[in-house]
């Protein structure tokens, strides 16, 4: 088998983003992803927060979902509601110290009840405000050596990625969409939204790789056996549970996709992103502004 250099390059990159407590790829936790639950849980949270002891009510807030939602697992002391706060709609977690509070956009989604496609407008708006590394998640890994993992060095906003990377993609069979592999290998350790090109330009070649002397499976074979000595890590990074918030994506059997119908809207979204990036007017993270670019 003879692989391309640019695997070389790409399988270096994969093992230093997966490196054990390093984890330097987009990520939206482990904990429930399901937003009906979310949403159970803080309009409970916002009616019940006063009723408890700040020690016993994640615990009553756990019983409660887990009853109302048998077979998706709700855990204690508020992880479960880390995408709540990846997507805006919760700015901290109740304690002893602060009061739960809710945000504006969660107040839009609640006003919008019983109108589950305003819910669906509105959820989708604040995915695509996803901004990583927004703050949010911890730079330090306890189980690591070295227990920094350095993901203050991203600066993207990821749905946008995918929206450009979609559309530079839709001439390249199979025209517009994105294997599993390709997500998790190929673009997930992507730092800036500049890199869309070199990121397009691996897929091409991981694409046209029989052209090249391989074949898509030698070079994917390639790719996961760079990381399969125990001092890496797998990508873990469960995005489906914010990429079934857009609404212009669907996922088949891993495969995402666009919707055909609303894809002139994605593409219309993505100029005025790209118009915004250009005249150095996007919201991004800052240390002493944290919630604003969720606003």
């Amino acid at each position: 088998m003879a692989i391309d250099k640019r695997w070389k390059k790409v399988a270096t990159k994969l093992q230093d983003s997966c490196l054990y407590g390093k984890n330097k790829y987009w990520t939206i936790g482990k904990q429930n992803r399901w937003m009906d639950v979310h949403l159970y849980a803080i309009d409970w949270l916002i009616k019940n927060e006063s009723k408890y002891s700040s020690n016993v009510l994640d615990k009553e807030l756990q019983k409660v979902v887990n009853i109302k939602f048998p077979d998706r697992t709700f855990s204690d002391k508020y992880r479960p509601l880390f995408l709540s706060k990846i997507l805006g709609l919760i700015e901290n977690y109740p304690s002893s110290k602060q009061a739960f509070k809710t945000t504006p956009a969660y107040q839009r989604i609640k006003n919008s009840e019983g109108k589950q496609f305003m819910v669906d407008e509105l959820l989708s708006k604040q995915a695509e405000k996803f901004f990583f590394w927004g703050g949010l998640h911890s730079l330090v890994n306890r189980h690591a050596a070295d227990n920094r993992n350095a993901i203050d060095s991203f600066e993207i906003y990821p749905i946008f990625f995918l929206y450009e990377l979609i559309k530079k993609l839709t001439p390249s069979y199979p025209y517009g969409k994105i294997s599993e592999f390709e997500l998790t290998y190929l673009i997930i350790t992507r730092e800036k939204n500049s890199d869309v090109e070199e990121c397009l330009e691996d897929i091409l070649a991981y694409r046209n790789s029989s052209f090249n002397g391989s074949s898509k499976d030698e070079v994917e074979k390639y790719l996961i056996d760079s990381i399969k000595d125990k001092q890496f890590a797998k990508p873990d990074n469960r995005m489906s549970g914010i990429l079934n918030l857009v609404k212009f994506f669907n996922i088949v059997d891993g495969v995402l996709q666009t919707n055909i119908e609303t894809e002139p809207e994605m593409l219309d979204r993505l100029s005025k992103f790209k118009l915004l990036e250009s005249n150095n007017q996007l919201i991004k993270f800052d240390q002493n502004d944290k919630e604003k670019y969720l606003d």
